[in-house]
């Protein structure tokens, strides 16, 4: 039996207004909204979370997380957001800023930020991360009880995308996916992903599904992991 997978995509301001009308339409079943890049606010969450609460789209907040002496603040922020506007999926944090912290200081500051968020919600957030940077600038198997996002693209030129054309029916991402490349590595501590952005650059498909930008990243989730993410 072939693997059954969710599509999601994330999103942020640099999206534009995005018309979630579409999205829904397009069969998508999630979305991930940029909630902040550090502390600061992206200009287009709430409006994006608005919309998705009112067409009924799941969608959960991110944040892109930066190991510094406000990292706990970060992690609050996803809380308070999560709740208020009723997001129904975990916070996700985004890790590939080092932003020159050591390994030691990133994994402390990790922990708390995702202790934070499990002791809000009974459940712990997503990682999203890349191997290369987990392995360089975190080090460390201690995150595996939070559920996985990997980032790897099988395919990540305009030219690639002609030779490879990507399905537009979100149902079949997947299959494309994982006829491209078996399975992205994991980093350590987590014996497989969760959720895998496996299309972002140069890919063309933003405006398909109701962007304003040219490109989108696109994401499946496990269908036997799919429980792990919702509120």
């Amino acid at each position: 039996m072939k693997p059954v997978f969710k599509s999601v995509i994330d999103v942020s301001q640099y999206q534009g207004q995005i018309k979630w009308q579409t999205v829904k339409d397009s069969g998508i079943d999630a979305a991930y909204i940029r909630l902040c890049n550090g502390t600061k606010l992206d200009t287009q969450a709430l409006r994006n979370a608005r919309a998705c609460r009112r067409l009924g789209i799941p969608f959960g907040f991110y944040c892109y997380w930066h190991p510094q002496p406000l990292a706990l603040r970060q992690a609050r922020m996803l809380v308070k957001y999560t709740r208020s506007e009723k997001a129904n999926l975990v916070p996700m944090l985004d890790v590939e800023a080092h932003d020159d912290q050591k390994p030691i200081t990133i994994i402390n500051k990790l922990a708390k930020s995702v202790s934070v968020i499990t002791n809000a919600f009974g459940k712990p957030p997503t990682i999203y991360t890349g191997y290369p940077f987990w392995s360089t600038h975190v080090k460390s198997g201690k995150f595996s009880h939070c559920p996985l996002w990997i980032a790897k693209y099988p395919v990540s030129t305009l030219a690639g995308y002609k030779v490879y054309p990507l399905p537009v029916d979100p149902a079949k991402w997947g299959e494309w996916a994982l006829g491209l490349n078996k399975n992205p590595s994991v980093p350590s501590g987590w014996s497989l992903w969760s959720a895998w952005q496996f299309s972002a650059i140069a890919n063309r498909r933003g405006k398909l599904y109701g962007m304003v930008s040219l490109d989108l990243d696109l994401n499946i989730v496990r269908e036997g992991q799919f429980s792990r993410f919702i509120l």
